[in-house]
């Protein structure tokens, strides 16, 4: 999937959201400690778009995550 491999954190791989009053900063950081990077994109409060393709809403997936635990043991409840 391509928002996995994106955004995926696994193998040694991060994602890092700089505001743009730090981004000179964090910058120089990287280049001092000579560590490969990749620019993923812009944050926005809207809809998530990679490589021209659209992945839906930032809502879309926030929901979900924000009552994942819930959910879960709202599911368990119900089989028990």
């Amino acid at each position: 999937r391509p928002d996995a491999f994106l955004f995926g954190e696994a193998q040694s791989r991060i994602v890092v959201t700089v505001s743009d009053d730090c981004l000179d900063d964090f910058m120089e950081e990287i280049e001092k400690a000579n560590i490969d990077w990749a620019n993923l994109g812009t944050v926005t409060a809207g809809e998530i778009i990679i490589d021209d393709e659209s992945f839906g809403s930032i809502s879309d997936y926030k929901t979900p995550y924000d009552h994942a635990i819930a959910d879960a043991m709202q599911i368990k409840t119900n089989l028990a």
